[in-house]
């Protein structure tokens, strides 16, 4: 077996850490037909540089489920990338660092409601603080991230 040199290993593995969200699958996301803040959240998804498919659905309740959203962390629209969910209004440099580096035992992330000031929830320099939470399957969820302050 052949065995590659250290700086090949090394520059493998800078690649790897610096792979973005831009070069991730397209995000499949599940939203009612009339919410306007899906759609500016999927907009700030693709300004981002990840593509979204977005499906209108009216059983929005029956995603959630089927995902393992409980129903304290759910929001208004959904979003499926590599096998993970991002409930709700999850920044998308959230989202990059999570897929970075998910935490054993998670399978996404939720912000519960809709804080005003969270990316597609914007009003001018208004930020209600919220936290985005990590969903495990053991069901042990909890925070992951606090936001305090406006994100670009």
């Amino acid at each position: 077996m052949t065995r590659l040199p250290r700086f090949l290993v090394a520059l493998l593995c800078l690649w790897a850490a610096n792979t973005s969200l831009a070069e991730t699958a397209s995000m499949t996301v599940y939203k009612s037909p009339t919410c306007g803040c899906c759609t500016a959240w999927a907009e700030h998804i693709n300004r981002a540089g990840v593509a979204t498919e977005l499906h209108n659905r009216q059983d929005m309740h029956t995603i959630k489920t089927q995902l393992g959203i409980p129903n304290e962390l759910q929001s208004c629209h959904t979003g499926t990338i590599d096998g993970y969910v991002f409930e709700g209004h999850v920044p998308a440099a959230t989202i990059e660092r999570f897929l970075a580096a998910p935490p054993e035992g998670a399978y996404g992330l939720s912000v519960p409601g809709m804080p005003i000031g969270s990316p597609g929830m914007e009003m001018g320099e208004r930020l209600d603080p919220y936290a985005i939470i990590l969903l495990s399957k053991d069901g042990q969820h909890h925070v992951y991230e606090r936001i305090t302050e406006l994100q670009p």
